[in-house]
C-alpha cells in the first residue's frame, strides 16, 4: 500500500481491503479532531497538517478502490484532486471534454454517454441542430439522465498548436471558467473537472494542468465570486500521469490561498 500527501490532498492506493482499512482509521482520527480539537499522535506532515485545518466533513460517496481513494475536505480550500471514475462521482455537476460538434464518439465523453444514456446526445444533436457548432472556450448545459450527478456541462477545449500557443491557452482558461460560471448559475455546491484538451486535442500535460489550476484560482479569486453557491471544485483524471501534474500544478498556484 502506498500514501501520498500534498497540500489539503490524501492519496492512497493498494489493495481494496488494505486502503478501506486505512480510510476509517483516518476517518475516526479526523472526527476526533472535529469534536475534540486535539493532538494527535501521528507523524508529520500529517499531523501538522490535522492539527491546523478546520474540517468540514469527509464524503463518503467519494471514496474508491480504484486509483486515488481519499481525499479530505477542507473547508478553506475547497479544492481536490481524484483520480478516479468521472461517471461514478456523486457531485452535482461534471465537466464533459466536448469537440464542438458535441458528437461524444471517444475518451471521457463516450464514457459518460454510456452511462448517462443515448439521451444525452440527442440533446447536443437538438443544440447543433438549432445553433450550430459550439466554438472553444464556450460551454453547453444538458441533464444528467442516468448518471449520479445532476448536470452534464459540455465544454469545447481548443487544439493545441505552437503556433497558436498563447490563444489556445486563452481558450482553455475560457472554458474552465465558463464550466465553473454555468455549475454557479445551476446553484451546485461541488463540480467535477476533467484535464480538458490534454488529450487528442494535444494540449502539453503541463502546460494543460497549469493552465485549468489558474484559471480556477482566477474564478476563485474574482470579486464576484466571492459568495457563490458552488463550494468545491475536483480536479478529475484517472491517468497517474496527469493526477500528479495536477497536483503540482494546484501546489504552485494555490499556495497563498487562504492568506489574502
Amino acid at each position: 500500500m502506498r500514501v501520498d500527501f500534498d497540500k489539503g490532498v490524501l492519496a492512497i492506493s493498494g489493495l481494496q481491503g488494505e486502503v478501506f482499512k486505512l480510510k476509517n482509521w483516518i476517518l475516526e482520527k479526523m472526527f476526533a479532531l472535529e469534536r475534540e480539537k486535539r493532538r494527535l499522535d501521528l507523524a508529520n506532515p500529517l499531523q501538522d497538517f490535522l492539527r491546523n485545518v478546520d474540517v468540514k466533513q469527509l464524503s463518503e460517496d467519494l471514496f474508491t478502490s480504484q486509483g486515488i481513494c481519499a481525499y479530505i475536505s477542507v473547508e478553506t480550500k475547497g479544492l481536490f484532486l481524484v483520480g478516479t471514475d468521472m461517471c461514478k462521482l456523486k457531485v452535482d455537476a461534471v465537466v464533459n471534454a466536448a469537440n464542438k460538434d458535441l458528437k461524444h464518439i471517444g475518451g471521457l465523453a463516450l464514457a459518460l454517454l454510456n452511462a448517462a444514456g443515448p439521451e444525452l446526445q440527442r440533446d447536443c444533436d437538438g443544440f447543433i441542430k438549432q445553433n450550430g457548432k459550439l466554438p472553444p472556450g464556450q460551454t453547453f448545459v444538458t441533464k444528467s439522465y442516468r448518471l449520479p450527478c445532476k448536470h452534464v456541462i459540455h465544454a469545447v477545449g481548443p487544439r493545441y498548436t505552437e503556433y497558436e500557443a498563447k490563444r489556445a491557452n486563452d481558450l482553455l482558461k475560457l472554458a474552465v471558467k465558463d464550466s465553473l460560471t454555468q455549475a454557479e448559475k445551476l446553484r451546485c455546491s461541488s463540480v467535477a473537472l476533467p484535464a480538458i484538451s490534454s488529450g487528442i486535442f494535444g494540449f502539453p500535460v503541463e502546460l494543460c494542468v497549469e493552465t485549468i489550476a489558474q484559471a480556477v484560482r482566477e474564478f476563485c479569486d474574482d470579486p464576484v465570486n466571492q459568495q457563490p453557491a458552488l463550494r468545491e471544485v475536483l480536479l478529475v483524471d484517472n491517468n497517474a500521469k496527469t493526477v500528479k501534474a495536477l497536483t503540482e500544478a494546484v501546489k504552485t498556484k494555490f499556495q497563498t490561498w487562504g492568506r489574502r
